[in-house]
């Protein structure tokens, strides 16, 4: 690829990277006091295939970024997008089949440690972002209880199940609930049986606008 046609194919990415997460940021109005959401994306067609936000207070697992996992949707892969059946407002965008190793994930702000690893485990490659950690972290103070506490260190059972590892206890309280102070690049890093490319700060003052605005709410 000549580098002018590289140079153009980067900046149309770049602008379908724009576009879905300001998707993903009009979906604040689903919950506009956590407007944590997720747009998974097939990378192949740049369509969205699926809509989702977060719904914590019910079910602590129901991040935004978790979203999409709970969709009951067909793919390729089975069940490895669909995740579990626990109830979760989620719109389905696309009823074409997508694999997860064709998503790329938007979230309108960085995945935590658990949202990250779901990602992981479902194969998808590449994770979008607006705002970080930090940033969030930085919104709520920091109002550790004890920080990270490693129970066992990490003994690995048969591979990719780890004993022990580090368990959260309080850690930063923020926005929309509890921010473990973990890089979705770290969880990456340490996943040995997968790779994913984590791309963060798109259109970021969007996203941090959106965020302080839900402090005052």
């Amino acid at each position: 690829m000549s580098d002018r046609r590289q140079f153009l194919s980067s900046l149309l990415l770049e602008q379908e990277h724009e576009k879905h997460l300001r998707r993903a940021i009009a979906l604040r109005a689903n919950n506009p006091r956590a407007p944590y959401a997720a747009v998974p994306v097939d990378a192949a067609k740049n369509e969205i295939v699926a809509e989702g936000w977060n719904k914590s207070p019910q079910n602590p697992l129901l991040h935004g970024g978790n979203g999409y996992h709970q969709s009951r949707r067909r793919t390729a892969a089975g069940d490895r997008l669909g995740g579990t059946r626990a109830v979760h407002d989620r719109r389905t965008v696309s009823a074409e089949p997508c694999p997860p190793n064709r998503v790329r994930r938007t979230v309108s702000a960085e995945p935590c440690p658990m949202c990250m690893a779901a990602a992981l485990w479902a194969g998808i490659p590449t994770i979008v972002y607006g705002p970080s950690i930090p940033f969030l972290t930085a919104l709520g103070g920091n109002q550790a209880l004890g920080g990270n506490q490693a129970l066992g260190g990490n003994q690995a059972l048969g591979g990719n199940q780890a004993l022990g590892g580090n368990q959260a206890l309080g850690g930063n309280q923020a926005l929309g609930g509890n921010q473990i102070d973990i890089r979705a690049t770290e969880v990456a890093r340490r996943t040995g049986f997968r790779r994913a490319t984590v791309l963060g700060g798109v259109v970021e003052e969007e996203c941090n606008a959106l965020f302080l605005a839900a402090t005052e709410l």
